[in-house]
This record gives structure tokens, sequence and C-alpha cells, in this order.
């Protein structure tokens, strides 16, 4: 007997095989419909062990903007309102049917796990008190977030440029923040205290990252305010309360609020000026539920602009998989490609790939388009690959989530993706990679030497 999740997983392959050769809007719903379908019997079926915030959920939510929700509600009404070049629309639904054979992938092998593995409560690997990396990842919060602050007076390509050549140090920062967290957090497991006693006992900690978050605010850069506060959240909910689901809807729809107020608020005027753009050429203006989710909604068109990209020139046969896959080592895929290709590692991202292809559609230069997760494996490995990666990705989900519970080491990397887990669908599952690798090195070197400083004990802990 073929069991249920099973169906899904073949339903979607024969979809993927039928998929129309042009854009209809019947196939699309269908592929939707599977979807939605697909993903409620999982999250029923595991909730009573995942409840209502996992990184499942915040996966498959994203997943849908990016790769279902263009096809039926935006395509067949404002085919140019949101995709601002010309692209073989032929693709729509074999993109749809491939996302959806990926999702499926992902969700089989996560649903396998989650049933086979038991889900482990006793604590077995904890994180113990270092008061020196303690006082390191205080000092560098305040210096990065005085560092932000004053910089927020300029431009957010000028603040790119700045910080590109300080990229491995603000990673390093934030890696020890999260861990700092993890370890403030653990303090209050099993405890009761009030919010407002944890902001007063954590007032340092938390007035540094509130100092971060209104520089990056100004700037205009969502991104390291969207995953520290995921990553804070999920320490928060995990390790010192269960939020109730009315307080957690209330928490996402403030920080989507507050998420659009900063992009539509960049000092420079980014948005705005490709707003502009767009309503003085085509002459449309997109609805405001439409509008809000433009980021995630638009990815779409790297899954188009990568199938034809394949059709055209082919496989490129694991070359986009060097980069992340020897990013924990420095200076290893720089060395690696020009070795092997002659050029820099960048050049090879399916990302760089897709935003010249779409250059040449557009004829004007962009600052980049992003890429697809599914569409990045299925340009380096095929269908093949799209299923087998797919579905290891959510086999690693599922022993994090069987495993957070007991073992701070799986907790640090579950934080770890619940920080990128809107991100991961408009670019690749490698991304975690090495801030995984890195941070559990670190909380090895932090649980291995342990330290108290009395002192600090009576600033801070008390």
């Amino acid at each position: 007997m073929i069991k249920i999740d099973s169906f899904f997983w073949l339903l979607s392959f024969f979809l993927y095989v039928c998929a129309p050769v042009k854009f209809n809007i019947s196939f699309s719903l269908l592929i939707l419909l599977l979807y939605c379908i697909n993903c409620l019997f999982f999250f029923k079926k595991n909730y009573s062990n995942l409840g209502y915030y996992n990184f499942s959920l915040m996966f498959c939510i994203s997943f849908l903007l990016c790769n279902f929700v263009y096809p039926v509600f935006v395509h067949p009404y404002f085919p140019i309102g949101l995709m601002v070049h010309d692209f073989d629309d032929s693709y729509i639904c074999r993109g749809a049917a491939l996302a959806q054979l990926g999702i499926s992938s992902f969700l089989f092998v996560e649903n396998r796990v989650l049933m086979k593995c038991p889900f482990v409560k006793e604590k077995k690997k904890t994180i113990l008190r270092n008061d020196v990396f303690d006082i390191l990842t205080l000092s560098l919060i305040w210096i990065y977030a005085l560092f932000v602050f004053f910089l927020s007076g300029i431009s957010y390509n000028l603040y790119n440029e700045i910080l590109d050549s300080s990229l491995t140090l603000i990673s390093l920062v934030h890696i020890l923040t999260i861990v700092t967290i993890i370890y403030r957090c653990s303090l209050y497991r099993n405890k009761r205290y009030s919010l407002f006693c944890i902001f007063k006992r954590e007032w340092l900690l938390l007035t540094g990252l509130f100092v971060a978050f209104v520089g990056l605010t100004r700037i205009g850069d969502r991104g390291p305010i969207l995953q520290l506060s995921f990553a804070i959240f999920t320490s928060y909910y995990f390790l010192v309360g269960r939020v109730s689901l009315k307080r957690l809807l209330i928490v996402l729809i403030v920080g989507l609020l507050g998420m659009i107020y900063i992009r539509n608020n960049r000092i420079d005027g980014q948005y705005q000026a490709a707003m502009e753009y767009r309503e003085q050429k085509y002459g449309t203006t997109l609805p405001f539920y439409i509008e809000i989710f433009t980021d995630l909604i638009g990815n779409a068109r790297c899954m188009y602009t990568g199938l034809e990209y394949v059709d055209k020139y082919g496989y490129l046969n694991g070359k986009s998989f060097i980069k992340p896959m020897l990013a924990p080592v420095p200076f290893l895929p720089t060395l690696a490609t020009q070795s092997l290709f002659n050029v820099v590692p960048s050049q090879l991202s399916t990302g760089t790939i897709l935003t010249y292809e779409t250059e040449v559609l557009m004829g004007r230069n962009l600052e980049g388009v992003g890429t697809n997760n599914v569409v990045d494996i299925y340009m380096n490995a095929g269908l093949g690959g799209v299923c087998l990666l797919m579905g290891l990705f959510g086999g690693l989900i599922g022993v994090l989530e069987t495993r957070k519970g007991n073992n701070v080491y799986f907790l640090f990397c579950y934080c770890i993706l619940m920080s990128i887990a809107i991100y991961i669908p408009r670019s690749t599952i490698f991304d975690f990679f090495r801030t995984v690798l890195w941070g559990v090195f670190i909380l090895y070197i932090r649980n291995r030497f342990p330290n108290k400083f009395k002192c600090y004990e009576l600033a801070i802990h008390k």
C-alpha cells in the first residue's frame, strides 16, 4: 500500500513530466492546490511534535511566495507588472512543477525522519558559562552597533561597499552573538521570569543590539535584523518559554510591517526608484497585497530563467557548489575555482549567471537578481539532484527537530537555519554551511574552556 507522502511525491513527479509547454492557468492552480494539500498533511501529522513555530513552516511559507504565487495570482493579471523583462512564459508551468517536486522530496524525507527518530528531551549537551566569550561578544556587538549607527548617514550602496571587505568579521560577530544569546536564554530555562525582568537583567546585550538595529533600519539593510531577530526569538521560544499563537502572529505581523517600512525607506531611495521605473515604462501599479511580497514573489523569474539557461547551455555539473561547500576554509574556494576554471568563485554562482542572463533580456545593468534554491540545484545536478539534495535537506531538518531539545550543538544549528529560513527559497540550501561549521567549532571551544569572573557575575548575572 502506497503511503500518502509517497503518493504526493509520485504525483508531483508525474505532473512535472506532464507539464505543458505553454503557460496554463489551470495546471498552475493544480500545482498550487497540490502544494497546499501536501503541506497541510505534513503539518497536521506532525503538529504534536513540531508545534506552530518551526523551520519547515517558515520555509514553506517563503517557498510558496517564491514559486507558486506568481503563476496563479500575478502572471494572468499583471504579466509585466512584476517581471520587468521579457521571458519565455512556456517555462512557468514546468518551473512550478519542479518546485513542487522539490518541496515534496523535502517534506517526504523529513516526515520519514520524524516518524522513525524519537524526540529526545533529556539534556545531554549543554552550553557552559564562559565569561571571556561573553565579554568579547558584548564588546564586538557594541563596536559593530556603533560602526553601523555612524554609517547610517551614508547611502545603502556605499554601505555595502564598505562592509564587503568586512563580511568575514561580521559573520563572526553574528555567530558569537547567537552563541551568547543561546547561553543567556538557557539561564532562564524552567524559571518564571517576566520579559521586563529579562530585559532588565540583559540590558547591556539588548541595548547594543537595539543600537545596531536602529542603524541598520536607517540604512535599509533588513538582512541582519531579520536573521538576528529570528535567532533571538527561536532561542527564547525553545529555552525560556513557549509563546502563544496569538502573540506569535502579532510578532510576525509587526515584523513584516517593519521589514516593509525598512525596504520602502532606504536612504538612497533604491526601492522607490525601481517602482517609479516600472510604473513609467509599463504603466502598471501592483496591488498592495502583492507589492508587500515582491522580494519573494519576483524570485520566480530566477526559476524560469534558470530552466531556459539549462536548455540552452546545459548543466553546470556542480560548479556553483564549490564556493559554499569549501567556504568554511578561508581562501580555499578562490584557490579551487582559479586553479580549475581560472575564475573567481562568484562568477560560478547561479546568482551571477542568472543576473547576466536577465541583463541580456532587459538590455540594462542590474545589481543582482539572486537565485532560487530549487533551480540552483537543477542547474548544477539536474532533476535527480533536486530530488536527492532537497530530500537530504529535509532529512537534516528532521534530525535537528528531534535532537535540538537535548543537545546545544543541534539547537545552535537549528537557530542558524531558522534565522535564514525565509531566505533559503530565494537563495541556495548551502548558505548555512560555513556559519554552522564555524559556530559549532566556536561553541566547542567555549565549552572546552569554561571560566568565571566574579566581577562580571556581579555586574551582569545578578
